[in-house]
């Protein structure tokens, strides 16, 4: 049996020698035709040479001719020289079509050509005198042949250059020929030499491929047997589809992940169209046509297939087409991937985000309970310290120490309470700003007002300069700016035993546009650098020392920062170990030349309440109180007593209704968490009574110890006018409860119903 690769090596070694002799040949007719193509021009230049020679011959027999007609004024003569002239215009156009393809010649051609012309029109020129002569019976004039001579010279001063120039093209062309003669029989030699080599090599390199043949089957062989084993083993199922016939062929392991035997499901496109889920059908068909059109640089797509025994198996399919010299496909070819585990892990994951996002609710509604459960018993005990506090003149000094003490106590409790409903505000999302225009000297004022006593508690000196901002209209949150400032103004008075606080607000360019700066510096106990990252992160102070020594939830800087960011800034801070700290609060500003809108809450806090209610209430206005914790339920009436209000107690939803269908109130402090009915409900109920009448609606207020944005938009969307979060302050009390029943007033102008 003749061995194959024999036969092949045979066949590889005869092409070699073929294409060797080839090149050979086609390099002896290449170097053939460059010796002839050079050998040409050399005949062109020497025929260029000699057609110039001739020109001067037939310039100067035309001349001849012409003279000797006019000397011996034989008719004949004149024949003779225009039969010359007509022979050295011939000559002119040869000379012309053999210098065309050399410029330098061809212009001189040029030249020589209009010599020619004026040498015929001078030589004409005469002809016509001697006629005229002639006939006249007188002598020409023999003057003009000067110019005539003057031509001719010309004529043969140009062509004796051609000349030249074509005797220089004509030594370097003929030892151009001499070189190509050469070169070809160079060739000729070394070709003849690196064919033999190469014949040679490739023999030598057949000789070795023949000995590696054998070992190189039997490796394709094991590559084979281990891609097969390889793609048994793998997860993945390769398919190849034909467009031409629409036959798919599916390897064993892609019809093992459907639940199918290797020969018991048909390879075809309809089969295929059976197998996909219904619902992910579409979404199949669309990214394989935009990938087949182009639209898609890869195919790449996640779909379910149905398995033999019921139920679905995720695929991620990955594939390339194989395109014809027109661009229509041919072949699809690619793997499928069972992914169902993936899918799997993703369902439990977003499982677990459901639950967490549950929890989170969860500690939400926590929050708001446990709110409410505080803020209901501290509004009692807040209502009555700042009644006892009011009452000064019928408590010792003992006494009023321990209703300063209470009424401290609550004032910080009611501010942790405060922080805690921030933090989880911001950390929910639900932080509301309400942007007014304001002086900012007002509110910095209240501020020095508030913090200076705390300052000189401790015998510190307190400065705020805001002499350059104090007229400056600031557009923003007015009481989150307060906040924000209370904060850290209290902070640098806490962690600051001896020394200043100083406090400087301008404005300041950045760029194009403006921010507010307000610098808080202190000579407090510092912070170290290393702790500085730590003291913007909720619940954590720059060490434990701190928090036993000063106290504090850690609270306070985070929520502060995070105020200022929502509203468009930051907070900055610089600090030394035992020298102090400074803390900037940079706000964005835009300048603005409007006056701010008088805030009436602001106004009426410092006018005489009291007298401006009793006048409202005069005209025998009634009041609904709703709530069911008793203390709330003394304190407020307490309140209520204070306005000579009268006033009506109702403990439960139900009961204020009630109460409602009885007799008509003026106003109604409605509680919103109470048993049987709440106050949302009991609200809801009252309007849905008072459209059935056709009655205006009744003022109410609801006091709610749930603080979220979320509750604020319950109240208003249950129909409520107003609402107060709890612990109630008396002043706030007030002022809402004027502002409803102002509205009331005769010719007040506004909708008895919000």
């Amino acid at each position: 049996m003749k061995n194959p690769v024999l036969i092949r090596n045979f066949f590889i070694f005869m092409l070699v020698l073929g294409a060797c002799l080839g090149g050979l040949a086609y390099n002896t007719l290449q170097s053939g035709e460059k010796l002839k193509a050079t050998d040409q021009w050399v005949t062109h230049t020497q025929n260029v040479i000699m057609q110039g020679h001739e020109l001067v011959m037939l310039v100067t027999n035309v001349i001849s001719s012409h003279r000797n007609a006019v000397l011996f004024k034989i008719d004949d003569n004149f024949d003779k020289y225009e039969a010359a002239k007509a022979k050295m215009s011939d000559q002119v156009a040869v000379m012309r079509d053999l210098t065309k393809d050399n410029g330098a010649q061809a212009s001189r051609m040029t030249e020589v050509e209009h010599l020619t012309l004026k040498l015929k029109d001078a030589l004409d020129q005469k002809s016509i005198e001697w006629r005229e002569a002639r006939a006249n019976g007188t002598e020409p004039s023999y003057a003009e042949y000067e110019i005539i001579a003057k031509l001719r010279d010309d004529i043969y001063r140009v062509t004796k250059d051609m000349l030249d120039t074509e005797y220089k093209l004509l030594s370097v062309r003929e030892r151009i020929v001499r070189t190509t003669i050469n070169r070809y029989q160079a060739s000729l030699l070394v070709g003849g030499l690196v064919a033999t080599l190469i014949i040679l090599i490739f023999n030598w390199y057949l000789l070795q491929a023949q000995s590696k043949a054998y070992a190189a089957e039997a490796s394709l062989k094991d590559s084979e047997e281990r891609l097969r084993l390889a793609i048994r083993g793998s997860n993945d199922g390769i398919f190849d589809w034909n467009f031409k016939t629409h036959q798919i062929y599916w390897s064993p392991q892609y019809k093992a992940m459907l639940g199918y035997d290797d020969n018991e499901i048909r390879g075809d496109e309809e089969t295929f169209r059976s197998l996909l889920h219904p619902d992910d059908s579409e979404n199949f068909w669309e990214t394989f046509n935009n990938y087949i059109n182009g639209n898609l640089s890869e195919f790449s797509c996640v779909f379910r297939m149905k398995q033999k025994g019921g139920g679905d198996v995720w695929i991620h399919g990955r594939g390339k087409a194989l395109f014809d010299e027109n661009g229509q496909p041919q072949r699809f070819i690619g793997a499928h991937t069972d992914i169902s585990y993936i899918k799997e892990h993703e369902r439990e994951m977003r499982e677990e985000r459901d639950r967490a996002e549950k929890a989170s609710q969860a500690k939400g509604e926590f929050l708001a309970h446990m709110s409410h459960e505080i803020r209901t018993p501290l509004t009692a005990v807040s209502g009555i310290a700042e009644i006892f506090s009011q009452s000064n003149s019928n408590f010792d000094d003992n006494q009023m120490k321990l209703i300063k003490t209470l009424k401290s106590s609550t004032e910080s409790l009611k501010e942790l309470i405060t922080d805690i409903l921030d933090f989880s505000k911001i950390e929910s999302g639900e932080v509301e700003l309400h942007n007014q225009k304001f002086v900012l000297g007002e509110l910095f004022e209240q501020v020095v007002s508030m913090m200076s006593v705390k300052a000189g508690e401790k015998f510190l000196d307190f400065s705020f300069d805001y002499h350059n901002v104090k007229n400056t209209v600031f557009t923003g949150d007015r009481q989150r700016l307060r906040q924000i400032l209370i904060n850290l103004i209290g902070n640098a008075i806490k962690f600051t035993e001896k020394g200043y606080i100083n406090i400087r607000a301008r404005i300041e360019p950045v760029g194009e546009a403006q921010i507010l700066r307000i610098d808080i510096q202190d000579t407090g106990i510092g912070i170290q650098e290393s702790a500085l990252p730590l003291i913007f992160e909720k619940f954590r102070q720059a060490d434990a020392s701190v928090s036993r020594r000063y106290g504090g939830t850690g609270l306070g800087l985070p929520i502060s920062k995070s105020l200022a960011e929502i509203m468009g800034g930051t907070i900055e801070v610089e600090s030394e170990m035992g020298r102090g700290s400074k803390f900037s609060l940079i706000l964005p500003f835009s300048s603005s030349g409007v006056e701010p809108e008088v805030d009436m809450d602001e106004v009426l806090r410092v006018q005489k309440l009291n007298d401006r209610l009793k006048t409202v209430i005069s005209g025998q206005k009634k009041v609904l109180l709703v709530e069911d914790y008793e203390g709330n339920i003394v304190v407020l009436s307490y309140m209520l007593q204070s306005l000579d209000c009268t006033f009506d107690v109702a403990k439960t939803g139900l009961e204020a209704v009630q109460a409602w269908k009885k007799q008509k109130y003026d106003l109604i402090l409605m509680d919103i968490q109470m048993p049987e009915m709440d106050g949302l409900t009991a609200t809801r109920t009252i309007r849905k009574m008072e459209e059935e009448q056709g009655v205006d609606a009744t003022p109410v207020i609801g006091l709610t110890a749930h603080a979220l944005v979320a509750d604020k938009q319950k109240c208003i969307d249950a129909g409520m006018n107003d609402y107060l979060s709890k612990p109630i302050v008396e002043a706030d009390l007030k002022t809402a409860i004027l502002r409803l029943l102002e509205k009331k007033q005769p010719g007040s102008g506004e909708n008895q119903a919000a």
